[in-house]
Parts: C-alpha cells; structure tokens; sequence
C-alpha cells in the first residue's frame, strides 16, 4: 500500500536586502516569533531628554546637519537566551542643508527624508 505524502507547509520568502529586492530568502521560525513578538508588544510613552545634530561640511561647501528622531519606541519580553531587556525604536532621519556661503545666517531647510523599516 503506497504511503499517503504528509502535507508540506508552503515555504515562505522575503526580500532581505530593500536596495536589491531579488535577493529573498526563507522565513525562518525565529523570525516568525519575533514578527509575532512586534505585534503584541506594547507601545511605550518616552520624553526626548537630548538632542544631537551631526554636523557635515561638504566638499562643494555646503553645510549639511542630520541627526536621528526617535518616533515611537517598543518593549519586547526578555531576550530569551540572556535575560537581558529588547527595546525596538521606530526612528525617521532629519536633514538640514545650510546654503553656501550662509554659514553664519539662518538655515535653509530643504526638508526632512523619511525612511521606515
């Protein structure tokens, strides 16, 4: 008698480089809980205590500033192996491009640039 096939689970892929979007690869079981971890865990409420701008003079003479703005934050269970706290933070990137020549005026902000994971 011929042994019936034991139903096989459809294999999952995703994109894992976002610049390259043909490299994919299998969804592991580890990245499954954690996704499943991302949407039961509470968003927590936070207050800014400091801000950073990160300065940069370009070769063409532009003053360019940029610093990271945390806009939500997350807190998961316990790392499982280590015991230690697993925080995720949703953060957009903030850019300011200063004029040449207009280093001592006011800045000219072009606009901020947003990229979410």
């Amino acid at each position: 008698m011929d042994e019936i096939p034991a139903k096989q689970e459809k294999e999952e892929y995703r994109i894992i480089d976002q610049a390259e979007p043909s490299v994919m690869a299998p969804v592991t079981p580890e990245q499954r809980k954690f996704e499943q971890e991302m949407k039961e865990a509470p968003e927590l409420d936070f207050e800014v205590t400091g801000e950073h701008w990160i300065r940069i003079e370009a070769s063409d003479g532009a003053d360019i500033r940029f610093k990271t703005v945390v806009v939500g934050l997350k807190r998961l269970p316990d790392d499982p192996k280590t015991g230690e706290p697993r925080y995720v933070i949703k953060s957009q990137n903030a850019l300011r491009v200063v004029k040449k020549g207009d280093r001592e005026g006011k800045a000219d902000t072009r606009g901020i640039f947003t990229r979410r994971r």
